[in-house]
């Protein structure tokens, strides 16, 4: 293995990115992934009218930004008849991840979704109007009327990303690229991780901390030398309360496993 070798990987798989954005419109944006090809390509290129098409993949495709346009496509041309999820601790399923059903006929339309939260459980129904009025990406999730009307409310005020005094941003080292930074000889600039940040308050048991040679270099030096507030980038799914924040003193380094706000 030698560069000249990553060279050729590298334009090989460029090739197939660019090769795929042009044949795939609805499932190429984001992150690029088989099981969003397939989708496409079932629905679009290898089922007759009205066909009816049931389909077994990860449930990232209910609510992950990068499938938005192929949920929309979905939604707005064809009839989602019903939706199962299955846990990732399912006995019967060999899978690393939650993976969900849906049944879909081609080609129609409907205003409604039997929505199961797992196999066992009987279905409710999802209203594709009201899912819409929520203006999350078309996501689909089972929610009761009153999770509902908060989201809805919610949806008539501005987006954190329409605010322009409000910036909201990953941390600011990325803890691969930039492990040559890290230490565990004290600095003045301690590194932050998810697991340090609790409900309204900070772990200081602290054992990294980021070389000031990185302070330099840091494209987002303007934001740790004030307090930002943080959360987990990540959140076990099955967490009673998963969005937790922390207030962040200022000079205190977050790993890219934090997701932070900050304030003009």
């Amino acid at each position: 293995y030698n560069q000249n070798m990553s060279k050729d990987f590298k334009d090989f798989y460029s090739m197939i990115s660019k090769d795929i954005k042009s044949r795939y419109q609805y499932s190429s944006t984001g992150i690029i992934n088989i099981y969003k090809l397939f989708i496409e390509d079932i629905i679009c290129n290898y089922t007759n009218d009205n066909a009816l098409i049931s389909l077994l993949v990860a449930s990232t495709i209910l609510s992950d930004k990068s499938c938005e346009a192929l949920r929309e496509y979905i939604i707005t041309n064809h009839k989602i008849i019903s939706i199962t999820k299955i846990e990732e601790s399912n006995p019967f399923i060999d899978a690393k991840q939650s993976l969900c059903t849906l049944l879909i006929k081609k080609d129609q339309s409907s205003d409604k979704i039997y929505f199961s939260n797992s196999i066992d459980s009987k279905p409710s129904i999802v209203n594709i109007k009201n899912l819409k009025k929520i203006q999350n990406g078309n996501a689909i999730f089972l929610l009761s009327d009153y999770e509902e009307n908060i989201l809805v409310k919610l949806s008539t005020f501005k987006k954190i990303k329409e605010l322009c005094f409000i910036k909201n941003l990953r941390g600011e080292l990325d803890v691969t690229f930039g492990k040559k930074f890290i230490s565990n000889n004290e600095t003045q600039y301690p590194l932050i991780r998810g697991r340090h940040i609790k409900e309204y308050f900070l772990d200081n048991s602290f054992d990294e901390y980021i070389d000031p040679e990185f302070i330099s270099t840091s494209s987002k030096s303007e934001y740790f030398k004030y307090e930002r507030i943080a959360c987990q980038q990540i959140s076990n799914m099955n967490k009673q309360k998963r969005v937790i924040f922390s207030l962040i003193p200022k000079n205190h380094i977050l790993g890219n496993s934090c997701n932070f706000i900050s304030v003009e």
